[in-house]
């Protein structure tokens, strides 16, 4: 049985400039962001996702990395070095990961099917009912394990991982050992409900 864990995250934010994805591999950047509340939610899927192309994951994980995609996959794993306490469950220190090109190509699809939705919305349900499962299959990542964070307010990946790690259910998704590969993307989507939009999709690749 294939496990998925995926979680929320929401903050208000103002208004930017110009609406684009942002794709952190191979190319990323970021603008200041602001600080408000947040929400989380957290939940397991025990799934057998279907679809996709089966092709192994691992030659899709990227040897040189950009700046910014490196330094926000370097904040992730100086998280996971460090362990943590996400709420009150104490996280021993995990394993670095790397950043795989399919889970953000994953990540990226469902940032642009989710922002636009109602004005600005953030979920893990597809507007065709897809899964980060199902969406993970459907780039052609062969997966054992997998989860997302999804997240909207800030306005730069390094401060969405912040956002993360300062909620339990996100924070327990960065620090699971069982996750060996990631990807992230954001939309900027000014005049919707949070302007800015990540999602974050960790896995571990069949053996």
């Amino acid at each position: 049985m294939r496990a998925a864990f995926v979680a929320i995250v929401a903050l208000a934010a103002a208004a930017v400039a110009s609406a684009q994805v942002t794709l952190l591999a191979p190319a990323g950047q970021g603008r200041a962001g602001s600080a408000g509340g947040a929400a989380a939610k957290n939940q397991r899927e025990g799934e057998r996702a279907k679809g996709g192309v089966a092709v192994d994951a691992g030659p899709a994980a990227a040897a040189e990395l950009p700046a910014a995609t490196q330094a926000l996959l370097d904040e992730i794993n100086r998280h996971r070095a460090a362990g943590a306490a996400c709420g009150s469950a104490h996280k021993d220190p995990a394993p670095p990961m790397r950043w795989n090109s399919l889970l953000e190509r994953a990540a990226a699809a469902h940032v642009r099917d989710m922002a636009p939705r109602n004005g600005g919305s953030i979920g893990h349900t597809g507007s065709n009912g897809s899964t980060v499962g199902t969406r993970t299959d459907a780039v052609g990542y062969r997966w054992s394990t997998v989860g997302e964070n999804v997240a909207a307010g800030r306005a730069t990946a390094l401060a969405t991982v912040a956002q993360w790690m300062a909620s339990p259910g996100h924070c327990s998704n960065i620090m699971n050992p069982a996750f060996t590969e990631v990807g992230v993307a954001g939309l900027h989507l000014p005049g919707t409900t949070y302007n800015h939009y990540w999602v974050m999709v960790l896995a571990r690749p069949m053996s």
